[in-house]
């Protein structure tokens, strides 16, 4: 098994376990035995012992840089924030492996979703989900110019438009989504759409 789909499994684990009503810890040493003695299994048991002292999560998480990437350990944080972790940790098992522009795309979609719905402010969560594009990426760009434009009082949909990178139905949607108070729940959809 390759470590892309170990790790893709550790997040579907973590999230259907915690969904199920497991603690933290139980769940953490329940995918260690399933993983019995592997270096994989042991860096999940070496985190487990770190919460079990009182570390967070994202802090044991974050002692393993190789096996976890900055933009999970960002989730992961807005997930303890907002007490939504089962979600968080779905969200992580479905926007792993990422190679093409349309899944760069629905994990920025998702990303932003669960920032904003965790309390994190639009122009942060837009800095920590642009993380997902390569720092030269038009994408990228368009972003940096969308929390430029935020600052100076415009909507989100708006300068999405003026990029020319997004669809009509993209822009369309987040628009409905500024105006209704729901933009957490339509960037999810918009990340569903970009799945399908």
């Amino acid at each position: 098994m390759t470590r892309a789909r170990q790790l893709r499994e550790f997040w579907k684990a973590l999230a259907d376990l915690l969904d199920a009503g497991l603690p933290l810890v139980r769940t953490l040493n329940i995918i260690a035995k399933d993983q019995g003695a592997s270096k994989f299994g042991d860096d999940i048991r070496s985190m487990t012992e770190l919460i079990m002292e009182g570390s967070t999560f994202a802090e044991a998480a974050s002692t393993l840089p190789e096996m976890f990437s900055d933009w999970e350990l960002d989730l992961v944080r807005a997930g303890e924030v907002g007490g939504m972790m089962e979600v968080v940790f779905s969200r992580i098992s479905k926007t792993r492996g990422i190679i093409t522009t349309a899944d760069q795309l629905e994990h920025f979609w998702r990303s932003l979703s669960t920032h904003i719905v965790s309390g994190v402010p639009v122009l942060a969560a837009l800095r920590k989900s642009s993380t997902v594009f390569d720092a030269g990426s038009p994408y990228r760009k368009a972003i940096d110019a969308v929390i430029a434009s935020i600052k100076e009082g415009d909507t989100l949909a708006a300068p999405l438009d003026e990029s020319k990178l997004f669809s009509a139905l993209e822009v369309n949607m987040i628009d409905v989504g500024e105006a209704t108070g729901s933009l957490d729940a339509m960037l999810m959809k918009i990340a569903d759409l970009s799945a399908a």
